[in-house]
């Protein structure tokens, strides 16, 4: 058992976050804590993780998964970094800050204490039916203890 189970820019690769979260309660004692930092959220501005090739943002709302992959590899001087990326970028899972509380609950933990991570943004034509939340909030710190 652990007194803190930590997770700094990882929980948006995480295949399944509902699963590894009833992990960190199952490993975690009763009086221990879960503290998260999770940045970039996949529908904020940086949500894509290519911000070197991408650095207006949104990437994902403003160009096709082909002309992603086609600017990124146009960039021959960071070539074996860009299938990294684009891999990463096809993996990410997409959880909202939303998801991510119900997989805390669900795993019989609660939020003790939320940090979101934001700030002001241009909002491409793309993302019009993005809940607002969505893209204003980039990403978060937080506490979470067992229920």
């Amino acid at each position: 058992m652990f007194d803190i189970v930590v997770s700094w820019s990882a929980f948006e690769h995480v295949d399944d976050p509902p699963a590894l979260m009833r992990e960190i309660a199952r490993v975690l004692r009763p009086d221990g804590c879960f503290v998260m930092q999770l940045w970039p959220f996949y529908h904020s501005e940086h949500g894509s993780h290519l911000w070197q090739w991408f650095p207006k943002g949104f990437a994902q709302f403003r160009y096709s998964e082909e002309e992603i992959e086609r600017r990124v590899r146009s960039d021959a001087s960071n070539a074996e970094f860009g299938e990294l990326l684009l891999s990463e970028f096809r993996k990410l899972n997409r959880a909202t800050l939303d998801d991510l509380g119900a997989a805390i609950r669900g795993a019989g933990m609660r939020v003790a204490r939320l940090e979101p991570l934001s700030g002001a943004v241009n909002v491409p034509p793309g993302a019009a039916d993005v809940p607002l939340s969505s893209l204003a909030i980039s990403g978060v710190i937080l506490l979470a203890v067992p229920d």
